[in-house]
């Protein structure tokens, strides 16, 4: 049997190529838990609009496609968006579970956390798993050699349209797709009630303004709701889209939401001659562009590095019209710095980086906090105080940044309290 996504599937001879009957797409939904043994899970096969092929089948021994992709249950991927600072890859990468956590109180050691687009709100549409339950799927996937295009969410795995809500329905729970890049998971719902967590998001939309026009309901076999009954409750117009077996949603083309890239299978699949084949006028022209970019930044060096040497021998002769006395000239800034605090001392001046200067600014920007210590040396303040918790020695450290100060600080828990030491010291003037 052929793995999906793997280096096996371009041996396909092309009069093999050309019998295909369009693009194959194994869509397989994944467990909520996992098993101390390998189970079987289902999946549904598609090509074209011939009727799909469902089963259950050992993740390793899954039938053939062209393309993977895996649905995991709406219950465990949980769907928001946060606002980050402008960053991207690996950056972006690292500041979004803290963006979580912020929103959310959650651990960001305990959860994985996947980007999807930026919104026209400015925030980032995010997905959200248990990192125990990511790692575990990970490992699944990479002893069965499956190599997924695609990682979604059962919730946004069926069609939905503009001002229209998508549940479905499995008798005991289900989920709602509420938007291109929303939904959540349903609880089993009172008889003839409908899921409380649908009633309460409906009048939070309501409040907001964003309700839907309507909510299709569709159900699998034999657990069709009373949409009458849910109607008058939830009071937006409901009306059931008929039945849907388990496992038939259609087959995700372009998921708006793709947690594959966080995965390291996900780069894998894409490696093989095939498709290297496929990209090579994309790879030629990418080249291109690459060979005139380090050829534009090798010529911007070459510029830095004359302009740094012009700009040094523009210092040394700054300071030696200043300074005629000095022969030896290692660094100008410094020695030029040093310099005009000996003459503002031999003038009876004091200098900005001498202790009550820096004891006067420091003064003026700290907040109210117990003094604890007080010591000076060669251009530096240190202060020992007290405040009540970390949010305030982060803000004391903020107002001392913004008050012209370099600030090097260490924070450590103390009985009622934190014990902060400050080292401060002025930059260049």
């Amino acid at each position: 049997m052929r793995l999906i996504g793997t280096r096996a599937e371009a041996k396909a001879s092309p009069q093999q190529n050309g019998r295909r009957r369009g693009v194959s797409v194994l869509q397989v939904h994944m467990p909520e838990t996992w098993g101390a043994e390998p189970a079987p899970v289902g999946y549904a096969w598609y090509r074209g609009h011939t009727e799909p092929v469902r089963g259950q089948a050992l993740l390793t021994q899954m039938p053939k496609a062209d393309r993977l992709t895996i649905v995991l249950p709406a219950s465990l991927v949980l769907l928001t968006c946060v606002r980050v600072p402008q960053a991207r890859g690996r950056r972006l990468a690292q500041l979004l579970p803290f963006a979580v956590e912020e929103k959310l109180m959650c651990d960001p050691e305990a959860i994985h956390v996947a980007p999807g687009p930026r919104l026209p709100s400015g925030e980032f549409a995010v997905a959200v798993v248990e990192r125990a339950y990511w790692n575990t799927l990970s490992a699944r996937l990479r002893e069965a050699r499956l190599f997924p295009q695609a990682i979604i969410p059962e919730s946004l795995s069926v069609p939905v349209q503009q001002g229209q809500w998508v549940v479905v329905w499995k008798g005991e729970g289900g989920f709602v797709r509420t938007g291109e890049m929303s939904g959540f998971a349903l609880d089993r719902a009172p008889d003839g009630a409908p899921p409380f967590a649908l009633a309460l998001a409906l009048s939070e939309a309501a409040q907001q303004g964003s309700a839907p026009r309507e909510v299709l309901v569709r159900a699998e076999s034999g657990h069709a709701p009373d949409v009458l009954a849910w109607e008058a409750m939830l009071g937006v117009p409901t009306r059931l889209a008929g039945a849907v077996r388990p496992a038939e949603h259609p087959p995700v083309r372009g998921a708006p939401l793709n947690l594959a890239p966080s995965m390291g299978v996900f780069g894998e699949a894409w490696f093989t001659r095939e498709r290297l084949l496929q990209l090579r006028p994309a790879l030629w022209a990418a080249a291109a562009v690459l060979l005139l970019a380090v050829g534009g930044e090798g010529l911007d060096t070459l510029k830095m590095a004359h302009e740094a040497t012009r700009l040094r021998a523009a210092m040394l002769g700054s300071f030696k019209r200043a300074f005629p006395e000095t022969t030896a000239i290692v660094d100008p800034v410094l020695q030029m710095r040093r310099n005009l605090t000996d003459l503002r001392h031999a003038h009876g001046q004091l200098d900005p980086r001498d202790f009550l200067p820096l004891l006067s600014r420091a003064a003026s920007a700290l907040p109210p906090a117990r003094l604890t210590a007080l010591s000076y040396h060669a251009g530096t303040l240190t202060l020992e105080v007290a405040v009540p918790n970390e949010s305030a020695a982060a803000l004391l450290r903020s107002r001392l940044l913004a008050g012209g100060f370099r600030v090097h600080a260490r924070a450590e828990p103390a009985d009622g309290g934190v014990h902060v030491q400050l080292r401060l010291s002025r930059g260049p003037l």
